[in-house]
């Protein structure tokens, strides 16, 4: 029951649209932009570059796709003026309607009082994940080993230092491969961050909605109790 609620309640997350949306795209503009990066390697920056500008772009056409929606069908979109006070109609609703439809699929599983609604945020709490970062060590431990390897890689035993040529045939192309990877991510992660506003991960999302019905218990109480 309660697998079903988070995943019906997720399928119309903005958040959930734009991963749907962008990876897709974004795992294919990498793969052709490492393809180019090994045949075009002379102009290997130049690759980066159109890659970094397709990302940008397919999350564009993401938002400019969402705006036009929601002028269509949000009266309150069209009424605004400004692009600010459009996009602050555009989440007010948004939001209302996302809790609306929780409130719809909480009936549907017989989820009707105040108790019911805490033992439902109860247990979305507790799954939460936890917010586990690596410590300084771990980044200076994984930060040796890179460089360790590149030091092995580009040692020349006949001179017994690293070789110049070796490290930038080396270390070129791999910051390159790197960041047409690592671009997507952070695009991604950023976006994500400015969709959510208050910079949560979607999976908290479910608990701040239901611990806003559980707070506003009687605002939803009728529409809770109607068969």
């Amino acid at each position: 029951m309660f697998d079903d609620i988070e995943r019906e309640y997720k399928k119309d997350l903005q958040g959930k649209r734009f991963v749907t949306y962008y990876w897709p795209r974004a795992l294919a503009i990498i793969l052709v932009a490492i393809m180019l990066d090994l045949i075009l390697r002379k102009h290997r920056w130049l690759v980066y570059g159109c890659a970094l500008l397709l990302f940008i772009v397919s999350a564009v056409i993401f938002f400019l796709k969402e705006y036009r929606h929601a002028h269509k069908t949000m009266e309150s979109v069209r009424q605004s003026k400004s692009l600010s006070t459009k996009m602050t109609a555009y989440f007010r609703i948004d939001d209302s309607r996302r809790i609306d439809k929780l409130v719809t699929d909480l009936k549907h599983h017989n989820l009707r009082t105040k108790s019911d609604i805490k033992l439902t945020l109860d247990y979305f709490q507790s799954r939460l994940p936890v917010n586990s970062r690596p410590n300084l060590s771990e980044w200076i431990f994984t930060t040796v080993i890179a460089l360790s390897s590149i030091v092995i890689i580009t040692y020349d035993n006949s001179i017994n230092t690293i070789s110049l040529h070796k490290l930038f045939a080396v270390f070129a192309p791999s910051v390159a491969v790197a960041l047409i990877i690592l671009t997507p991510f952070i695009l991604a992660k950023l976006i994500l961050a400015g969709i959510s506003r208050s910079h949560n991960k979607i999976d908290t999302s479910l608990v701040q909605d239901l611990a806003y019905i559980y707070v506003h218990f009687e605002k939803y109480e009728h529409k809770l109790a109607e068969r």
